[in-house]
C-alpha cells in the first residue's frame, strides 16, 4: 500500500500517521519501518511511504508495518544547503586569516632577528659622569662592547674618585665606532 505522511509526533514519541491511497489513515510506529534508523532522518510530513497493512492486532486505528520511504522530500533542505555554504565560507575566511597571520608572524620574526643582529654588532656601553652645571657627559675613551667590562671599569673609577662624582653606564645602540 502507498501513502503520504500527514502527521508526525513532535513530542519525543516516534510515530507517523499516513494517509493511504484508499483514503484511510494508518498509524506507523518507529519500529514499523523496515529501517528504523531512517525514521529520524526522513519522516517529514509530505514524504511518500510504501507499507503493508498490519492485520495481526486489534487496533482502534489501522496500523502499518514494513514501511519504506518511496519519496523523500526534506523541507529543511534549502536551509541546510545555505547553512553548509555559510559554514564553508566562514571556514575559508578563517583559513585566510590564519594564512595572513602566519605571514605576518614570519615578517615580524625576520624583523626581530635583523634587529637583534644589528644590536649585537652596534651596541656599546658608555661610562658617563654627572656635572651639576651641564648634566650627564661621557667619560673620554670609555666605550665598551660588553656590559661586564663597563661595570668593571666603573667600579675602578669610583674607587679612585676622591670627589664622589656620580657615574653611570648608558647603553648606546646604533653607534658605529671605528678605532
Amino acid at each position: 500500500m502507498r501513502g503520504v505522511i500527514v502527521k508526525k509526533a513532535y513530542d519525543g514519541r516516534r510515530w507517523v500517521i499516513v494517509k493511504a491511497d484508499d483514503g484511510v489513515e494508518y498509524f506507523i510506529g518507529h519500529y514499523g519501518f523496515a529501517k528504523p534508523k531512517q525514521y529520524k532522518k526522513y519522516s517529514w510530513i509530505g514524504n511518500e511511504v510504501v507499507f503493508d497493512k498490519d492485520v495481526l492486532g486489534d487496533f482502534r486505528i489501522p496500523h502499518g508495518r514494513n514501511a519504506i520511504f518511496a519519496e523523500i522530500i526534506d523541507p529543511n533542505r534549502e536551509q541546510k544547503r545555505l547553512n553548509y555554504e555559510a559554514a564553508e565560507k566562514a571556514r575559508l575566511a578563517n583559513e585566510e586569516k590564519r594564512r595572513v597571520s602566519r605571514e605576518r608572524q614570519e615578517v615580524l620574526k625576520k624583523r626581530a632577528d635583523l634587529r637583534r643582529e644589528y644590536e649585537a654588532h652596534n651596541t656599546w656601553y658608555e661610562v658617563q659622569y654627572f656635572s651639576k652645571e651641564t648634566g650627564w657627559h661621557p667619560v673620554r675613551a670609555m666605550m665598551f662592547r660588553e656590559l661586564s667590562e663597563a661595570k668593571n671599569k666603573l667600579s675602578e673609577i669610583r674607587s679612585l674618585d676622591p670627589l664622589n662624582t656620580k657615574y653611570r653606564i648608558k647603553k648606546r645602540i646604533g653607534l658605529v665606532i671605528t678605532f
